[in-house]
């Protein structure tokens, strides 16, 4: 399995939050959430999260009301399957398959990579309350550490400010 810049291709949601089920294929450009409140917006975030970091991105009590299990499944371009599910007992479960279906052992270190290689955690950006200040400080991190070319990161702190 790569560990190299990976993005997910599809997500599906299970009695995740206040998700009772949402399947959807991703596009590479970026996608848009939107909607009324309550309709999950937020969920659909912290499920992202949780595929990204495990328990330590798990809401509190990721468990849809009246469900016995909430299940997230984000499949990566190079076809390796990311799962994790939690009970509402509280048992938590976190998968990694590469492409073949075989399991990754150490998951949570191969994920460590895989958000290391991506840059900017997308859910840290959009929880941000100011999130121009966080892409100026990672600009500003990825240049110090010979990263990006200075070049480039005056024409993104101009798109920025």
């Amino acid at each position: 399995m790569s560990t190299g810049s990976r993005r997910f291709v599809s997500l599906s949601v299970h009695d995740f939050g206040g998700i009772r089920l949402v399947e959807t294929e991703l596009n590479p450009g970026g996608n848009v959430i939107n909607g009324r409140n309550g309709s999950g917006k937020s969920s659909l975030l912290a499920a992202i999260a949780t595929l990204l970091h495990g328990k330590k991105g798990a809401p509190e009590v990721p468990v849809r009301d009246g469900a016995e299990r909430a299940e997230v499944v984000g499949v990566l371009d190079d076809g390796s399957k990311i799962s994790v599910s939690q009970t509402a007992g509280g048992t938590f479960q976190l998968h990694l398959h590469d492409s073949i279906g075989h399991i990754v052992p150490a998951p949570l270190t191969v994920l460590e990579r895989i958000r290391g290689a991506a840059g900017v955690d997308p859910v840290r950006l959009a929880w941000e309350d100011n999130p121009s200040d966080l892409i100026l400080r990672l600009l500003d991190e990825l240049l110090q550490a010979r990263k990006i070319d200075l070049g480039v990161v005056d024409m993104l702190v101009g798109v920025v400010d």
